[in-house]
């Protein structure tokens, strides 16, 4: 539940977590993390961005020692840690700290001491910065870039891996993207850029980090990148295909019957209704030749489902091939007996050479 959303409780709830996080001590310690994690739970993520909010609004950073804050400084850390694995880190972060009322003005000096105090790692305080740094907002934007360029500062080469491997691909889109605006950021550049190349090598890169590792001259294949992985993941290799497979009894002859004559109204017609089947026995198209005897003149075909059958089947519709007058009334245009040379030249199309005679065996 969202900040705004739940104002309408009268701020009873931002009014309860303050409350919590200022009487915050030893003897209540227990029940007072408790009822705020309930409390968490209830009203979501606006509580969550609240209860940070109060935490670093309450916390007196100026004191090096922290000593009458310890126990906030404790879940400080408990929920910043949280919150850096969130994917809308850098909005929960200019939110938090833009609405903050603190006694000092934010500044690189401020998320120095608060990272200290919750001994935040690497990846958390680069988190923070990156993502103050890319906010709207043109102070937190400043303070959060200088203190970015001081963690990078320090960054040694050990640290890198450990550093960078945990902060999601939109950080690390924007700390690529900061580095590159940036002066005088030429070795921290080189350092992070060969750390990411050494976790993502090219071909495993995500497609946003791949022009900021590896040159701008790959744009231009991305596309063909995008393109073979949309494709890859709709291609089905032979081996995992579905043979067709035969037709079994008069199942053939009962779909014809179904679709009407004009599925059989050219070879090409009535190919399209074979293809949905394997090789044909002489069982099935001796069921065909029955079904063409007792239908020759019986079905109404002003009501054929051949037309959707086609459309499904190959997105186009056959049936105007044969009988072709688009301007002509259905009734008209409706076939009224089979196109038996149709038949013939579509079964030997599907099965060279095959042989008629033990068909009529079949009808016995």
């Amino acid at each position: 539940m969202a900040a705004d959303a739940i104002q309408g409780f009268g701020s009873i709830v931002f009014a309860q977590i303050r409350y919590l996080v200022v009487n915050l001590n030893k003897k209540n310690q227990k029940s007072s993390t408790s009822e705020i994690a309930h409390l968490l739970g209830m009203y979501g993520e606006g509580a969550f961005i609240y209860l940070i909010q109060c935490l670093v609004e309450e916390i007196d950073f100026r004191d090096a020692k922290l000593q009458k804050d310890q126990l906030k400084v404790q879940l400080l850390a408990t929920e910043f840690g949280k919150l850096a694995g969130k994917p809308n880190f850098t909005q929960a972060v200019t939110q938090i700290f833009g609405s903050a009322t603190l006694a000092t003005p934010l500044t690189e000096e401020f998320l120095v001491a608060l990272i200290k105090a919750i001994k935040a790692p690497m990846n958390q305080a680069l988190a923070l910065g990156v993502g103050l740094a890319q906010g709207p907002d043109q102070v937190l934007s400043s303070e959060g870039g200088k203190f970015l360029r001081t963690k990078l500062s320090e960054l040694t080469a050990p640290q890198g891996r450990e550093a960078l491997l945990p902060l999601s691909e939109d950080l690390l889109h924007g700390l690529l993207f900061f580095l590159e605006r940036q002066e005088g950021m030429a070795r921290p550049r080189a350092q992070v850029t060969k750390v990411l190349c050494q976790i993502y090598p090219e071909e495993r890169a995500p497609i946003s980090l791949v022009p900021l590792l590896y040159g701008s001259d790959l744009i231009s294949e991305l596309n063909t990148r995008l393109t073979f992985e949309k494709e890859h993941v709709r291609y089905v290799s032979p081996e995992q295909r579905t043979a067709p497979q035969p037709a079994e009894g008069t199942e053939l002859a009962d779909l014809m019957q179904d679709l009407g004559y004009s599925c059989a109204a050219t070879a090409k017609c009535l190919g399209e209704v074979f293809s949905q089947y394997g090789e044909l026995t002489h069982e099935c198209v001796a069921g065909i030749v029955a079904m063409l005897a007792r239908t020759t003149t019986s079905l109404d075909d002003s009501l054929s489902l051949h037309g959707a059958f086609s459309s499904a089947v190959s997105g186009r519709y056959l049936e105007f091939d044969a009988k072709f007058d688009a301007d002509k009334e259905d009734a008209v245009k409706a076939l009224t007996a089979w196109n038996l040379d149709a038949v013939v030249e579509a079964v030997n199309a599907k099965m060279p050479g095959f042989e008629w005679v033990p068909v009529f065996a079949q009808l016995d």
